[in-house]
């Protein structure tokens, strides 16, 4: 009876990471690529909605009317700790349930949570969606990060990366182009910041 030896599955996951490593480029690497930009784009575009949000509450238009700072700041504030917490937990997750799973929770999450977002009635409600959105937004980039490590071939990872983190740069600066659009063109009679949202999670 032949005994396996102890390093016989370290061996074997460093056999596939090379097999993996001297692949070249195909066309499921292109399609992840691209998922992983879009994602990275809505990422920088949901955190960068704290801005609108910050002005559309605190203006003068309906949306602000008796609106407190404490309240105001409560909504800012929100996605940024939800994503604090996300980053931590959803990381742990991936640890112990694989990347790719933890990477379709994160999306699918993040998109219920915004197209629920775009229907908030009160800033209580808007702050604990903002929280949960973040939650799942928050673990996003070093999510999709390592994933891509992961599945890459290494000539190509560098470059992979320093495109993904040009790339979500663009997500950001979208925001107030998008709920400008959204002013005119808007989502089922939605204002143009909730129609960003509702477009985000769609």
């Amino acid at each position: 009876m032949q005994i396996p030896h102890k390093n016989s599955s370290a061996l074997n996951n460093s056999w596939v990471s090379e097999q993996m490593d001297n692949l070249p480029l195909t066309r499921l690497h292109f399609t992840l690529i691209v998922i992983v930009i879009l994602a990275l784009l809505f990422d920088g575009l949901e955190l960068s909605m704290s801005n609108i949000l910050s002005m559309v509450l605190s203006g003068d238009s309906g949306e602000a009317r008796g609106r407190s700072h404490t309240g105001i700041g409560m909504v800012v504030g929100a996605a940024f700790i939800g994503g604090a917490l996300g980053a931590t937990l959803l990381g742990r997750f991936s640890d112990a349930r694989g990347r790719r799973q933890a990477c379709l929770v994160m999306m699918a999450g993040f998109g219920i949570a915004s197209c629920i977002t775009a229907f908030s009635q009160s800033l209580e409600q808007l702050a604990a969606m903002r929280l949960l959105s973040g939650f799942f937004l928050g673990a996003a980039p070093p999510l999709l990060n390592v994933y891509l490590v992961d599945v890459i071939p290494a000539a190509n990872r560098g470059r992979v990366i320093m495109i993904l983190v040009m790339v979500s740069s663009f997500g950001a600066s979208a925001s107030p182009l998008l709920t400008h659009w959204f002013n005119d063109h808007n989502l089922l009679g939605l204002d143009g910041w909730r129609s960003v949202l509702l477009f985000g999670g769609i």
